[in-house]
């Protein structure tokens, strides 16, 4: 398996668990107001980690087709 592939699977996996925090978040009761900050931090936190996986993708991807030079910073 590629590393773009291994990295693909790691943003479903990602996606997933930040898709269950909102789903949970949305069954909290009015008052659960800290369990919801904390679930909507949950949400935020495993977007952004998605966007990252992604951009590691398409990098591992261009580095694996000889697109891309290793060793340089990615650049967002």
């Amino acid at each position: 398996m590629t590393l773009a592939e291994e990295l693909s699977d790691l943003a479903h996996i990602v996606s997933a668990m930040t898709m269950q925090a909102g789903a949970v978040r949305l069954r909290l009761k009015q008052d659960q107001t800290t369990e919801r900050e904390m679930l909507t931090l949950i949400e935020g936190a495993g977007r952004e980690a998605v966007e990252e996986v992604r951009r590691m993708m398409t990098s591992a991807q261009l580095l694996e087709e000889g697109q891309l030079k290793s060793g340089g910073p990615l650049k967002p």
